[in-house]
């Protein structure tokens, strides 16, 4: 049996935000008999003697650097984890974990003492560079570390979960509705400028500050606090209530008003998301990971600016929509931090890796639209991250059958190759593959089509995730019986899938409008700028912006005939190329190739594989033509934003949302003479297009943060679905 041993010196200190979160995660892995607690046998000294002080710091240092190694040896331990920045140096033949908080040493060295800052520089950084991994709560502390050290092995973000309170009992303690604040009493937490904000404020209310001053003396901010207080003369209406138990912690969130968290620096922020679970309209300064964090569920502020914070909190007081709102938000956000799938997360980091097969696509690496995309750009990325990613590929695309592509492991299903056939064949098989043999920890659909098969995953008690894209139901290609069936589809998607996830606001907007589904918005997203040479054109004898570009299928979803009866009623003298083809011989494609056959400014390339020639195609195009109408995020449109494109599309609600309604691209009406007006236009606002393309490209669209909400979802089904 695995031995996985956690050291629990922590427990032994005063209850802050360290050691509430290694009671939770000791909580979560009690039962379980793999993992060893490390218990310390003395009491921690927090006092102020000098003597004290240096006695500890000895009795630490001897902690981490001769006995755990000693536990670890004659234990036989596999993995050793410790929570509080510090391992053993030495070698160890067990695999070893640290979490780093933030980034506090690095960023703050002025609020520890000298000592504590060389044990951090001499032991606490080696150690971490020859960690098997350094556990952090959020990408922004990740960011963080790495700056400070770059030779990091790996950084793993897992993050945090709020603390397990009682219920609340009995009435307010206080006579007046009051603002909440809990945490320490430290500098950083920035209570002087929420002091003079509150101060301002024409409410009838309290301002209740729950926490006890900080252990060190360089980040104790009472004495200039309470000063403040009297300064201003409001010891009436702002009330320090300091450290409070659990059962009064409760009370305070119960009864509060409000909850505000003005901090100037937080690697997570664990009151924030205590104070959503419990059901409060939070407000939050809107800076390092508070924003991470609180994502769309709370209000931010400059925390720098006093009127800022005061103008917040008054809307925070008074704005009872805006409340309401922030309550149904806070308490859907808090869902996404669970301590059982922090637990999970870590385990599956120190033990086995998490297991995720996904369907419903042709394949990997076969790259062919947008499914195939978002499967390699996320599975690749959880590759590096630990997760064991299996991919089920229609056998008949491919000659060559290698069970293992950089990292992600294939399974050859084959299916019924007919149009209507082919992908609900192929993902059955799939599944009860999946299911009998594979038997991962979630499975992974793309396509509503593939809902129904939810009724197999619950059967087989495993968990799963479904991206449904567009409303397939409306497009062209499937009519009567087919589109039918795509409605079926999405609705049974909802019911028996245990996630859904959709990649535009609007068709998260859908889905609860027709089958009164919540939905988990995860845009779709795209490569950064790499300039690419003209060279790579030259089979098509293209000059750098002397064409119109289309990429997509030649179906009637993406418009295709629209877009081409528009470039020829617009008599322009730049040429059109289309990228693009359908792997199915249908009458719609052959007869635009009809069209087109012949017309010398009209260039028809097929499927581009190359990924460089795509981005040249786009990189030296003059615009990009989008028609694409019934999809939620479409792939090729954030392409050409993050190529640097000028781009015209039809204005769909979805494709409104990406271009900002317009503000990061021409739209046109389902008309060829509204597009040709777009293709007249001036050659300056296409300049202008281009300039201003790629800053659309915000965290949203970024792979990296993508794969990460895709790794949470993941994780957490376990822990919400049907298990």
């Amino acid at each position: 049996m695995r031995k996985i041993a956690i050291d629990t010196r922590d427990l032994q200190k005063s209850k802050t935000g360290t050691f509430t979160y290694l009671k939770a995660l000791c909580d979560e892995f009690s039962s379980n008999p793999e993992v060893l607690f490390i218990t310390y046998p003395l009491a921690v000294y927090t006092g102020s003697s000098y003597l004290g002080k240096a006695l500890e710091h000895l009795l630490f240092f001897l902690w981490k650097q001769c006995y755990l190694p000693f536990y670890c040896l004659i234990n036989g331990v596999d993995a050793l984890l410790c929570t509080d920045y510090f391992l053993p140096l030495l070698p160890l033949p067990a695999k070893k974990f640290v979490v780093f908080h933030d980034a506090f040493f690095f960023e703050q060295p002025a609020h520890y003492n000298g000592f504590w800052l060389r044990l951090f520089h001499y032991l606490a950084v080696p150690a971490a560079n020859n960690a098997e991994a350094v556990i952090v709560p959020t990408e922004y502390v990740k960011n963080r570390l790495l700056h400070f050290i770059p030779a990091l092995k790996r950084v793993d973000v897992i993050t945090e979960g709020p603390k397990s309170l009682p219920e609340a009992t009995g009435e307010s303690r206080f006579d007046k509705p009051y603002l909440l604040h809990v945490g320490t009493l430290d500098h950083r937490k920035n209570l002087l400028r929420l002091v003079q904000a509150f101060e301002s404020l024409d409410w009838d209310g309290l301002l209740v500050l729950a926490g006890e001053s900080p252990a060190y003396s360089g980040s104790n901010g009472r004495a200039a606090l309470e000063q403040k207080i009297n300064d201003l003369g409001v010891q009436d209406r702002v009330l320090l209530v300091g450290r409070v138990s659990d059962q009064e912690l409760a009370n305070l969130y119960r009864h509060a008003h409000a909850y505000v968290f003005p901090s100037l620096n937080e690697g997570f922020g664990l009151p924030l998301v205590e104070a959503m679970q419990q059901g409060l309209p939070c407000a939050a300064a809107n800076n390092t990971a508070l924003p991470e964090v609180g994502g769309d569920a709370v209000l931010y502020f400059d925390p720098y600016q006093v009127s800022a914070i005061s103008h917040t909190l008054t809307i925070l007081i008074t704005d009872e929509a805006c409340r309401a709102k922030l309550r149904i938000a806070g308490l859907e956000r808090a869902k996404a931090f669970q301590w059982a799938a922090v637990a999970s997360q870590f385990l599956r980091l120190m033990h086995r890796p998490f297991r995720v097969s996904m369907l419903g696509l042709r394949g990997y690496p076969y790259v062919y639209s947008g499914y195939e995309t978002l499967v390699k750009e996320i599975g690749e990325r959880l590759v590096q991250r630990g997760i064991e990613v299996t991919v089920y590929c229609h056998r008949s695309l491919f000659k060559e059958r290698p069970s293992q592509v950089n990292g992600i492991q294939l399974v050859y299903v084959p299916s019924i190759e007919q149009k209507t056939l082919s992908q609900l064949t192929h993902t059955l098989l799939a599944t009860l593959h999946a299911c009998l043999f594979k038997r991962p920890d979630v499975l992974f659909y793309v396509n509503a089509a593939n809902g129904p098969f939810g009724v197999i995953t619950r059967l087989f008690k495993i968990p799963t995730v479904i991206n449904v894209d567009g409303m397939e139901w409306l497009r062209p290609k499937w009519k009567g019986l087919g589109s039918k069936y795509f409605y079926f589809a999405a609705k049974q998607a909802t019911r028996w899938m245990d996630q859904v996830v959709t990649d535009a606001v609007e068709m998260q907007k859908t889905y609860l409008e027709l089958f009164q589904a919540k939905s988990t918005m995860i845009a779709y997203g795209a490569d950064p700028y790499i300039p690419v040479s003209m060279e790579l054109l030259d089979p098509w004898n293209l000059e750098s912006g002397g064409y119109f570009l289309i990429v997509g299928r030649l179906i009637p979803d993406n418009n295709s005939d629209i877009l081409i009866d528009g470039y020829l009623k617009s008599k322009s003298d730049k040429m059109l190329v289309i990228v693009g083809d359908d792997v199915f011989n249908d009458v719609f494609a052959q007869s635009i190739k009809e069209k087109i056959k012949g017309n010398p400014n009209i260039r028809f390339t097929g499927y581009v594989k190359d990924s460089q020639v795509l981005s040249a195609l786009y990189q030296h195009c003059y615009a990009y033509l989008h028609g694409h109408e019934f999809g939620g995020t479409n792939p090729t449109l954030i392409k050409a934003l993050a190529e640097g494109t000028g781009i015209i599309a039809l204005g769909t609600r979805f494709n409104k949302e990406v271009l900002a309604d317009g503000e990061f691209g021409l739209l046109f009406d389902k008309d060829p003479n509204s597009l040709v007006k777009c293709l007249n236009e001036k050659n300056q606002v296409f300049v202008d297009l281009r300039a201003k393309a790629q800053s659309r490209l915000i965290e949203t669209y970024n792979w990296d943060h993508i794969a990460s909400q895709y790794e949470r979802i993941f994780v957490n089904s376990q822990h919400e679905g049907n298990l």
